[in-house]
């Protein structure tokens, strides 16, 4: 036993030296005290514990083979296992991809003996088992005996996990001896690796692992499973699916919230350039999906033309590498822009995985079944809960919603055999947890923002198919839309007002869920859908969701009964206005009268009131500026009965805008100052801001652009100390037009960018196209028509896709001027009927600057041609479409 220790003590000695290392060097080194070096080498102790071993071998870098010497010297004097075989576990058959950082992590801490339980944890198809897997071959030579592994999927008992793990070691069952005593015997000694695979069905093993780890000193374990243990001294390292590069569309959001809709089609995806196809192949979710095509067709490469269609495929399968490969497999039969168009039924294509591989692996199904049935009644059903929620749920909203479907479940006779019963009790806080711990579902952590829950696009449609399956869906999408109807009511009064962003955004979160809501709602709960879209409106319109806002609308007001007359009215009002908004008059004047005359009935002075004013706002914008007066005027007396200072404001602030319209300018600024001093007088910063706006409107009318300059910056402040970045980027173009009729282009060109990006990052794309439309009438002014004409044809490409026509004649006038300033009189005569017509046809009207633009091109061109010649282009220009005319070669 001497000569033995003695030959531990030869071997550190000798290393020691061949590195060129002194004692205390190698102590500095490897953190072991230079009194226990002293004592090994002088055979003055009984042999180390194999963590110091191993601490000195890492510092002194010995070679595989020199380790397994190393420490079978040691383990020669103690262990009864003193010639047990070394047991090495064979290399996993496929390569991981993309997970280097995770390997590097797994590594350090195999070779750390700190970390004697690992449990790698991650939901369902994440790659827990290739990383363990491969880890624990790569590290094996570091363990003197090796490494082994257990496949747990197919064992239920512990007393079965003990039987595998002697028949691993070689080892046989003892009639006289307990097993458990009996496996911790023969691991006593033993310096190696365990591998559990699948550890998260058995719920005794978290103690065999702690009795293991307890008794057996050299012993690490490495575990994968979808949820911690929950032991002491475990360490958990956590595996995400992998992380994914942007499309060049905004394809991910599902369309109109259905659950698995808005899949791209390859047809609508942008072939990426060369630089953008270099940073994709480093993505892994790409990379795996390649290289598993290539192991079915060797030829295929990622290219221009696929890229996009293979990273929309990756983005719908949320980067998890079991899906990935699940896809991959599919090239056998479909071209890789078949599988992305066949990825809404993705839970029948993704069903041919690896015969050898683990039966809750063969199809993503399986996958998540095997989750699936590890829950408690409670945690499923929230589960199946959360599956409605596309755009997330929120926390502290959980526990109700639980409740309330709990209720709703009680009430309700069972609608299939297999129909749950509502549970006794709901601890949301357990059951989120628990959730969280099997990778279930994701939090979503943003600054600010209450903390929310999400989940796969692959797990939420297998949870929504169980609760369709148990009878659950109606129940659980009546409670989803009851949550969104009290986030719309929470919002709604807050939409015109001091605290307008806050609120927004607030919409934005939900805004999948909005839509989802209301497509279960109009045809199932028709009162609940009335009342969502009765207050949705401004929301829509601050949006620039106008076309979409609309179609609900209309279909909500076509399928419910006018019952409540309330809730009709008001839907009426909002469909009105997105009409107007639209610049469908005929339409918008429709709804209006229909809701002014519910509310007369109805006896709602205050209704009537409010149709009144968006009545006047229709007429003004088809310059039937009478009219409009008078409607705004009976208006503004009903506001006054009633005593209301805030719509008496607004009607004055709206009668003002009428009468500058008609060149009234002293009775329309004392309308809106009488109206700024209510707002004031009231405290309402955002109104005040609103009415400051109009006056320096008034005073830009009128060419007094010095005292505009100072309404506009004045009203600027004000936006953006309460957070109102939309109706700041609306006073910003105010800022640009202003700026360019003084000739103060740089100016004008900075405000209206500044105005262009946030539009831009808010996709208000009317918005977007008027300001770019004000920054193409800047450039045409300094001479710049290249320029120019670039920002006009987006700014019409926006107007066309938000289906917003009541501006896009300003982008059209800016055609015409481009044309003027080019010199180019004969086809700037023909834009100048087009426009005409244009204008007819949707009852459209110049504002009075435009007359006077336009009508400084008319003479001048008149001027320069023959009358005859003159005439007849107009009428060409008249009776010729837009498209034709975009025809045309503006620029040479």
């Amino acid at each position: 036993m001497r000569d033995k220790t003695s030959h531990l003590g030869v071997l550190v000695k000798r290393y020691r030296q061949q590195a060129g290392l002194t004692q205390e060097a190698l102590a500095e080194r490897s953190g072991v005290s230079v009194r226990t070096i002293i004592n090994i080498e002088n055979h003055n102790e009984r042999p180390p514990r194999s963590s110091t071993l191993a601490l000195l071998a890492d510092s002194l870098a010995l070679s595989p083979e020199q380790r397994i010497t190393f420490f079978a010297s040691q383990r020669a004097t103690s262990s009864p296992q003193e010639h047990s075989q070394h047991i090495s576990l064979s290399q996993p058959p496929i390569t991981l991809i993309g997970r280097d950082a995770e390997m590097q992590s797994l590594c350090q801490m195999l070779r750390c003996p700190a970390y004697r339980i690992i449990t790698i944890t991650g939901t369902a198809g994440v790659g827990k088992t290739s990383l363990a897997w491969t880890a624990t071959c790569q590290m094996q030579h570091h363990f003197v005996d090796g490494s082994a592994v257990l496949w747990l999927a197919p064992l239920t008992s512990i007393d079965a996990v003990l039987g595998t793990i002697l028949d691993t070691l070689g080892e046989h069952e003892q009639a006289a001896r307990p097993l458990k005593e009996h496996v911790i015997t023969m691991l006593t000694n033993r310096h190696m690796i365990l591998f559990f695979d699948n550890a998260e069905h058995l719920s005794t093993l978290p103690q065999l692992v702690a009795d293991l780890v307890a008794h057996c000193p050299y012993l690490i374990i490495v575990l994968t499973s979808r949820r911690p243990l929950r032991i002491r001294g475990e360490h958990e390292l956590e595996l995400h699916p992998f992380p994914l590069l942007q499309l060049s569309e905004p394809f991910i959001e599902a369309e109109n919230g259905r659950v698995g809709a808005g899949i791209p089609s390859s047809s609508t995806l942008i072939p990426l350039q060369a630089a953008s196809l270099a940073a994709l192949q480093m993505n892994p979710a790409v990379a795996l999906f390649v290289e598993r095509v290539q192991m079915i067709q060797p030829t295929f490469s990622l290219s221009q033309i696929n890229a996009q269609t293979i990273l929309a495929i990756c983005h719908h399968l949320d980067g998890l590498p079991l899906a990935i490969e699940l896809a991959a497999s599919c090239v056998r039969l479909l071209p890789v822009e078949d599988i992305l168009s066949q990825l809404h039924q993705h839970q029948q294509i993704l069903m041919h995985g690896p015969q050898d591989a683990p039966k809750h692996h063969l199809t993503l199904h399986d996958a998540w079944d095997w989750s699936y049935q590890l829950l408690t009644s409670v945690e499923s059903r929230c589960l199946r809960l959360l599956a409605r929620f596309v755009g997330g749920c929120p926390y502290e909203h959980l526990e109700h919603l639980l409740t309330q479907l709990n209720d709703l479940l009680a009430l309700q006779p069972p609608s299939s055999p297999n129909a749950t019963t509502p549970d006794a009790s709901i601890n949301a806080f357990e059951v989120a947890l628990s959730l969280c711990e099997h990778h279930l579902i994701q939090r979503i952590e943003e600054p600010q923002k209450a903390l929310r829950f999400t989940m796969l696009t692959t797990l939420r449609e297998f949870a929504w198919q169980q609760a369709e399956a148990l009878g659950e869906a109606d129940l659980i999408a009546r409670v989803h839309a009851l949550y969104v109807s009290d986030r719309i009511d929470a919002a709604s009064p807050h939409l015109w007002g001091p605290d307008q962003h806050q609120w927004v955004a607030r919409l934005d979160q939900e805004h999948i869920n909005i839509r989802l809501a209301l497509e279960w709602a109009i045809p199932h709960a028709p009162s609940l859908g009335l009342r969502m879209v009765s207050k949705l409106f401004r929301y829509w319109r601050i949006r620039d969701l106008i076309s979409e806002g609309r179609q609900y609308l209309e279909w909500a007001l076509a399928t419910i009964p006018s019952d409540d007359t309330e809730l009709y009215a008001k839907a009426m009002n909002g469909a009105g206005l997105l009409a107007y908004q639209q610049g469908d008059f005929i339409q918008g004047t429709t709804w209006l009268n229909t809701c002014l005359e519910q509310q007369r009935q109805r006896g709602d002075v205050r209704g009537m009131g409010d149709a009144l004013t968006n009545l006047a706002l229709v007429l003004k914008a088809q310059c039937k500026y009478q009219e409009a007066q008078s409607y705004q005027e009976e208006a503004l007396a009903l506001y006054r009965t009633i005593g209301s200072q805030c719509d008496i404001a607004i009607g004055l602030d709206n009668l003002g805008n009428i009468l500058r319209m008609q060149g009234d300018y002293d009775r329309a600024t004392q309308c809106q100052e009488e109206a700024l001093a209510i707002q004031y007088q009231r405290g309402d910063t955002f109104r005040v801001a609103l009415v400051l706006g109009n006056l320096g409107v008034l005073a830009h009318t009128r060419g007094d652009y010095a005292r505009a300059t100072a309404y506009f910056k004045e009203v600027l402040a004000l936006h953006y100390s309460l957070g109102n970045r939309f109706e700041a980027a609306i006073t910003l173009m105010n800022l640009g037009e202003n700026a360019q009729l003084q000739g103060q282009y740089a100016q004008a060109e900075d405000w209206c960018q500044q105005s262009i990006a946030y539009f831009r990052a808010s996709k208000a794309l009317s918005s977007l196209a008027v300001a770019l439309t004000l920054l193409g009438n800047c450039r045409t002014a300094q001479g710049d028509l290249v320029g120019a004409q670039d920002v006009y044809d987006e700014a019409l490409a926006n107007f066309a896709e938000a289906d917003f026509p009541p501006y896009t004649y300003k982008c059209l006038l800016g055609y015409v001027r481009l044309l003027y300033h080019k010199g180019d009189v004969e086809c700037a005569v023909l834009w100048l009927g087009m426009l005409n017509k244009w204008c007819e046809q949707r009852h459209l009207k110049l504002d009075p600057l435009e007359q006077r633009l336009l009508l400084q091109i008319v003479l001048t061109s008149q001027t320069a041609l023959e009358p005859n010649r003159w005439q007849d282009l107009w009428e060409q220009g008249f009776s010729s479409s837009f498209e034709a005319l975009q025809q045309l070669q503006i620029i040479s």
